[in-house]
């Protein structure tokens, strides 16, 4: 019985997966990775570049991690959602993700999640911006820079 209730309960799951585009990844890693300590630097774009696509960087290969998800679109519930399609147009994300969760907005409801899920607000927001635990614990090489998620 328990085996089952699992296996129920992993087909109710839904899974939101908002992936960005590769160059953006590529170069937006480029500049994280030159401002911590703990990742080797590159120091010139053209050497990262060469670097990145083989998965010769700390976390693998990008590519391999998408494809994984995405070969199991069919075996879960899952939401694939570009974090640029999402910044262009929040309103509509934030309505595709609550169809997808089954939960009805009030028009109200959708205008305070897009107001708090809007990126000059999730900078400000401790649990969206890691800044503070990141200048703490894993030792920027400067002052310049930003961790957000």
């Amino acid at each position: 019985m328990k085996i089952f209730v699992k296996i129920v309960s992993l087909l109710s799951l839904k899974i939101i997966y908002i992936y960005r585009n590769p160059k953006d990844v590529l170069i937006s890693y480029f500049h994280f990775s030159n401002w911590l300590l703990t990742l080797e630097p590159s120091h010139d774009i053209e050497h990262f570049m060469e670097k990145f696509p083989d998965g010769r960087v700390f976390g693998s290969l990008w590519f391999d991690h998408i494809r994984g998800w995405y070969e199991h679109r069919h075996d879960f519930n899952i939401l694939f959602m570009m974090y640029e399609e999402m910044k262009k147009d929040l309103r509509s994300s934030v309505l595709k993700i609550s169809s997808f969760l089954e939960k009805e907005l009030s028009e109200e409801d959708l205008d305070a999640v897009v107001k708090q899920a809007a990126f000059e607000n999730m900078k400000l927001d401790l649990q969206a911006n890691y800044d503070h635990i990141i200048k703490l614990k894993m030792k920027p090489r400067t002052k310049d820079g930003h961790f957000l998620r």
